[in-house]
C-alpha cells in the first residue's frame, strides 16, 4: 500500500515513550489541495475494478437521492448488499482506501437524511461503516471534519431508533473525535447515564469508548457503572453493558489516546474491591475477565501499573475463574501489546489494510 511507519523511541531508561512519525512516500501523487476521497488515495488500491467502484457509487446516489420506495425497501442490510453484488466482493474484504471513497459519496448525500426516517438510519449506519475506526487513512481528519456537520445541524429524527444510531457512529469513529468533541457529545448525555432507569447499552458503551474526555468524567463514570453493576449482579440482571464500558474506561493500553488518558491506579483498585465478591465465571458475568484483563496489565509505567500485591489479588481471582495462564501472564509481567491485542479494543473487524499503532 506504500506506507510505512516509523517512530522515534526513547533512548533514556527513565523516560519510557515513543513518538510516531508520518512519512509521505507519494508526495508526488498526493496535492496540498486534494480533498478526502481524491487525491488522498491516489496511488493505492481500493482492490476493485473502476468501472464496479463508479457503480458502487452511482447506486449511493440513487438510493439516498430520490423519496422513499416502499417497494425498494432503503435499508443499511439491503444497500450493503447490493454494494457486495455491485463491487463482487463481500463487504469485509472491503480495504480502506474503498471504503473510504465510498464516504466521499455518501458524504455527498448527507443532506438526504431529512427524506425519511429510513434516510437518515440507513446514512448514519454506512458512515460508521465506512469511516471506522475514525483515524488511520491518510485524510481522515477532514472526513471526521465532514462528519462533524451532522453534530451541529443535529438529526433530522430525533427519536430513540435514530439516536441509537448516532451513538453507534461516535462509538465507531471515536478514535477520530478530538477531546473537545468527544466531551461534547457526551456532555447532554451525562444524566441518562445516571439515571436509575437505566440508559441503552449504546449510549453506555459509547462512554467508555470515549477515551479523551477527561479524567475526572471518567472517574464519576467508573464510580456510577460500578454502583450500577452491583445492584444488577446482586438482582442478576443483565449488566454487560457496564462491564464492557468499564473495561474501557479503566484500560491500561488505550487504543488510540495517549497515556496520559489513562485513569489511576487507584481506580482499577477501586473497581477490585467492589468487584471481588462477584463469581467471576459465571456466564453473565463474563465480562468482568476481559475488564480486569484490561486494567491489571503491566506497562512498564510506574505511574501507571498496579502495586504488585493487587495484580496478584486480581491474577489470583482470574485463575480461579479458569482464565488461561497466557492470558493472566500479561498481569504478572510486561509483555509488549501485540497488534491484533489492540485491533481487538475496537470491538468488531478493522477495514483489511488499516494498521493502528499506539499514540
Amino acid at each position: 500500500l506504500g506506507l510505512l511507519q516509523v517512530a522515534c523511541v526513547s533512548a533514556d531508561p527513565s523516560v519510557k515513550q515513543s513518538w510516531p512519525l508520518e512519512v509521505n512516500l507519494r508526495p508526488h501523487e498526493s496535492g496540498k489541495d486534494a480533498s478526502p476521497g481524491e487525491n488522498a488515495s491516489v496511488g493505492l488500491d481500493p482492490g476493485v475494478e473502476d468501472e464496479k467502484l463508479t457503480a458502487a457509487r452511482t447506486r449511493i446516489s440513487t438510493l439516498f437521492s430520490r423519496p422513499l420506495n416502499p417497494r425498494d425497501k432503503l435499508s443499511a442490510t439491503n444497500l450493503l448488499k447490493g454494494l457486495e453484488h455491485t463491487l463482487a466482493t463481500p463487504k469485509a474484504n472491503w480495504n480502506w482506501v474503498l471504503i473510504r471513497e465510498l464516504w466521499t459519496t455518501l458524504h455527498e448525500q448527507i443532506g438526504c437524511r431529512k427524506e425519511s426516517i429510513e434516510h437518515e438510519e440507513t446514512w448514519l449506519i454506512l458512515a460508521g461503516f465506512f469511516l471506522r475506526p475514525g483515524f488511520g487513512a491518510d485524510g481522515d481528519e477532514s472526513r471526521i471534519d465532514q462528519l462533524w456537520q451532522i453534530q451541529i445541524d443535529g438529526l433530522a429524527f430525533a427519536g430513540k431508533r435514530i439516536q441509537l444510531q448516532q451513538y453507534i457512529l461516535w462509538r465507531r469513529v471515536a478514535g477520530g473525535l478530538s477531546h473537545e468533541r468527544q466531551e461534547t457529545i457526551l456532555a447532554p448525555e451525562l444524566p441518562k447515564l445516571s439515571a436509575r432507569k437505566g440508559p441503552a447499552p449504546e449510549l453506555i458503551r459509547l462512554a467508555g469508548s470515549l477515551e479523551r474526555i477527561g479524567q475526572n468524567i471518567k472517574i464519576d463514570l467508573i464510580g456510577s457503572f460500578l454502583e450500577t453493576v452491583q445492584n444488577l449482579a446482586e438482582q442478576k440482571q443483565y449488566c454487560a453493558p457496564y462491564l464492557v464500558s468499564l473495561g474501557l474506561l479503566l484500560n491500561r493500553t488505550p487504543l488510540y489516546a495517549g497515556m496520559e488518558n489513562v485513569t489511576p491506579p487507584d481506580c482499577v483498585e477501586r473497581a477490585y474491591e467492589a468487584l471481588c465478591h462477584l463469581e467471576w465465571d459465571e456466564p453473565e458475568l463474563a465480562e468482568i475477565q476481559t475488564l480486569f484483563l484490561r486494567a491489571a496489565r503491566v506497562v512498564d509505567d510506574p505511574d501507571l501499573d498496579l502495586p504488585r500485591f493487587l495484580r496478584d489479588r486480581i491474577a489470583s481471582k482470574l485463575e480461579k475463574s479458569g482464565v488461561a495462564p497466557l492470558k493472566i501472564d500479561r498481569i504478572r509481567r510486561f509483555l509488549p501489546i501485540e497488534r491484533a491485542d489492540r485491533a481487538g479494543f475496537f470491538g468488531e473487524s478493522l477495514p483489511p489494510g488499516l494498521i493502528l499503532g499506539a499514540e
